[in-house]
C-alpha cells in the first residue's frame, strides 16, 4: 500500500504538461496585449537603437515570477495544480496528515524563482540550458532514490506528493 500512494512519476509528469499548456495559453493572452517594440535610428552611432517599452525589455523576468505565482498559489490555495487536480495528486506536509501552508507553497519555488531571476542575467543561451536540465536531472535523481518519492523541490519545502485517491482510503482507515 505504501509504493502505491508514492507512485506519482506519471501523474506528476502529466500534471506538469497540463500546467504548462495551461500557463502558455496565459501567457499567449498575456503577450497579445503588450505593446510592439519601435527601433529609432541613431545618427550618431549609425545604427538602430531599440526603444523597447518596460514589458518587452523585461518579458522574461515577468513571465518567470508569473508562472512562480502560478504555482504557489495554487499549491498555497488548493494543495494542487490545475495539472495536479487532473491527476489526481496532491501535496501534502511531510508528515502526510497536515496540508501545507503559505511557507511550503513558497520553499517548493524558491529555486525556480531564483532560477527565473538569475538567468534573466545570464547572457549565453547555453549556460541556461545547461543549469536548467541539471536542476531537472538532479530533482529526478531525487525522486527516483527518494524512498517516498520526494523531489528536491519536496525536500527544501519538507513536502510529498500522494495520489489523492489513496489519500482519502487512508485518512478513512485511521
Amino acid at each position: 500500500m505504501k509504493e502505491i500512494r508514492y507512485d506519482t512519476l506519471y501523474r506528476r509528469i502529466v500534471a506538469k504538461i497540463i500546467d504548462y499548456a495551461v500557463l502558455l495559453f496565459f501567457i499567449w493572452l498575456f503577450s497579445i496585449f503588450v505593446p510592439n517594440d519601435h527601433y529609432t535610428y541613431n545618427y550618431e552611432t549609425e545604427s538602430l537603437e531599440l526603444k523597447g517599452q518596460f514589458f518587452h525589455k523585461y518579458y522574461d523576468i515577468i513571465v518567470g515570477l508569473f508562472i512562480a505565482f502560478y504555482f504557489i498559489s495554487f499549491h498555497f490555495l488548493f494543495a494542487r495544480t490545475f495539472g495536479k487536480l487532473i491527476t489526481d495528486v496532491k501535496l501534502w506536509d511531510v508528515n502526510e496528515k497536515d496540508k501545507i501552508n503559505f511557507f511550503h507553497a513558497f520553499k517548493r519555488n524558491i529555486i525556480d524563482i531564483i532560477l527565473c531571476v538569475g538567468l534573466y542575467f545570464v547572457s549565453v543561451d547555453w549556460i541556461s540550458s545547461i543549469l536548467l536540465l541539471g536542476w531537472f536531472l538532479a530533482n529526478f535523481i531525487q525522486f527516483c532514490t527518494n524512498e517516498k518519492k520526494r523531489s528536491l523541490e519536496d525536500l527544501i519545502a519538507g513536502t510529498v506528493v500522494l495520489k489523492e485517491e489513496i489519500k482519502k482510503e487512508i485518512v478513512y482507515q485511521d
